[in-house]
């Protein structure tokens, strides 16, 4: 782990999150909890810390920070690699514009299908939202030129449950 990795995940996630959220409470060393963050998340490149960091800040729902835990799983979400942080390897250009086209495709979704309507005015748009970030960027990564997300009733049905409850 270099210089460069520790200054990425700190301009990247650490700085932006110290602004936004307050410190964990009952910690003996911010510095150790930063530490973490550095070594959970150094080994990805600066483009997936940016997108997870924005899929992290979308759907965080606490005042205080978010694990390293939390950005790991929006990493791996997007199809963060983990391989070594340099921005010279093949094939990064092709992995960002996967993860942006992934992006952009449950944003749409979410604003021009009438399920993704729906979720809006019911509340679960951030599962759905969730759901087809990842399911379009595996649709990418196995070659698919435009991601085709097929949601499953079931599964809809699971993120309406808490509001079926209230309606009734």
């Amino acid at each position: 782990m270099g210089l460069f990795e520790n200054e990425a995940v700190m301009r990247i996630i650490v700085e932006p999150m110290q602004v936004r959220w307050a410190k964990p409470r009952n910690v003996q060393s911010i510095d150790a909890v930063i530490g973490d963050y550095i070594d959970d998340l150094s080994k990805f490149s600066e483009n997936d810390l940016k997108i997870a960091f924005t899929e992290v800040r979308r759907s965080h729902e606490y005042a205080s920070w978010p694990s390293s835990s939390t950005f790991l799983k929006a990493v791996k979400l997007i199809g963060g690699s983990g391989q070594a942080n340099d921005n010279s390897r093949s094939g990064i250009a092709q992995d960002r514009d996967r993860a942006m086209r992934a992006q952009q495709y449950a944003a749409w979704f979410l604003d021009n299908t009438d399920l993704g309507r729906q979720s809006w005015r019911e509340g679960w748009f951030i599962s759905l939202r969730r759901y087809l970030v990842k399911e379009a960027a595996k649709q990418l990564m196995a070659g698919a030129e435009h991601p085709q997300v097929v949601i499953p009733g079931h599964q809809i049905a699971e993120w309406q449950r808490p509001w079926v409850k209230d309606a009734a």
